[in-house]
């Protein structure tokens, strides 16, 4: 069996910059766009507070699917610590 390659793709946050300007160029409104920030920014919290990876290449949709029921229960705060129902 070979050897898993390190991942090497940038964390979540570190895109975040230039999704940002990528939604303004799409004319986006500021509120969609801080909305969605702030969402990517309540993933990242999530999945580090969990222990779950943090960089794109690692997320995968089992952990998105457990921030989604995380969200739709009520089960996170946007507090800079992250916390979640355990």
């Amino acid at each position: 069996m070979a050897p898993r390659r390190q991942d090497r793709s940038p964390k979540l946050l570190a895109l975040l910059d230039s999704w940002t300007l990528d939604l303004e160029s799409a004319n986006r409104s500021p509120g969609t766009i801080r909305s969605y920030s702030d969402t990517i920014r309540l993933l990242d919290r999530y999945l580090t507070h969990h222990r779950m990876p943090t960089t794109v290449g690692t997320v995968e949709a089992e952990h998105i699917r457990s921030f989604l029921a995380a969200v739709r229960a009520g089960c996170h705060t946007d507090d800079e610590r992250g916390d979640a129902c355990t």
